[in-house]
């Protein structure tokens, strides 16, 4: 009986640290990479969220689907909310110079990340349609080198 306790409580640890070897070669780098010809458009967040958070989430995909739908369908344009307080999601806050929660649209040029932070998107949500237009505008002029 002692060696079955034994052997058993030998695999649960050698289980245990092909687990972590695993997490640890398969986890996101934790760099910044984005693509060639990839716009992105980042919501940075904490896990615990206020109404107003989730309201700036829910508005910026909705400037964006009813704006660039095109480009979200073909890949050219991405929208991806981030939770900052998960450890792989630190490097950001060097990455963009992050003060808080933000958005930030960011794109390669020549190899290196080009971005604009957002940061007044607390004091503008709740501005309905003007909003909309604000995020449809930075999206359209700093991202996609749109014109009026």
């Amino acid at each position: 009986m002692k060696k079955i306790v034994t052997g058993l409580l030998l695999l649960f640890v050698a289980a245990t640290a092909g687990v972590i070897v695993y997490k640890k070669v398969t986890a996101p780098s934790g760099k910044l990479e984005l693509k060639d010809q990839e716009r992105v458009v980042y919501y940075f967040h904490g896990t615990k969220r206020c109404y107003t958070c989730n309201l700036i989430e829910k508005q910026v995909r909705k400037a964006l689907d009813s704006g660039f739908a095109g480009e979200l369908a073909a890949g050219t344009l991405k929208f991806q909310s981030v939770n900052l307080d998960e450890p792989v999601n630190e490097h950001f806050v060097k990455d963009f110079a992050l003060r808080g929660r933000v958005v930030v649209l960011a794109y390669k040029k020549d190899g290196k990340p080009v971005y604009k932070r957002i940061d007044d998107v607390f004091s503008r949500v709740r501005k309905g349609d003007a909003f909309l237009d604000y995020i449809k505008s930075e999206v359209s002029t700093f991202l996609l080198g749109r014109t009026k």
